[in-house]
């Protein structure tokens, strides 16, 4: 049962990570309505890009379970780099 706090802290993290995604995601809305209403400045379009770019980069780093595809591609490039260790071993030896 140690493992409780640990995932509780997990759990509170991951929490406040989408609670900072939704933020974001809220100020780029406010920011869409000011559009429509007509109080538009260039700092509004530019705040739009910024707020979406930081939502999805928070989005995105995520930590999220590999996916086939990914694990096959780790194990295949994993695979690769030791076959061209062998090859740089036998060169050397050359």
């Amino acid at each position: 049962m140690n493992w409780l706090p640990g995932m509780a802290v997990q759990q509170k993290f991951l929490m406040v990570l989408l609670q900072i995604i939704q933020m974001k995601i809220m100020m780029c809305l406010l920011k869409i309505a000011r559009t429509k209403l007509g109080d538009v400045s260039v700092d509004t379009y530019v705040d739009m890009a910024a707020y979406g770019a930081i939502a999805g980069e928070i989005k995105f780093k995520e930590p999220r379970e590999e996916s086939e595809g990914e694990k096959r591609g780790r194990i295949t490039k994993e695979y690769v780099k030791s076959l061209n260790k062998v090859m740089d071993e036998l060169e050397e030896k050359i």
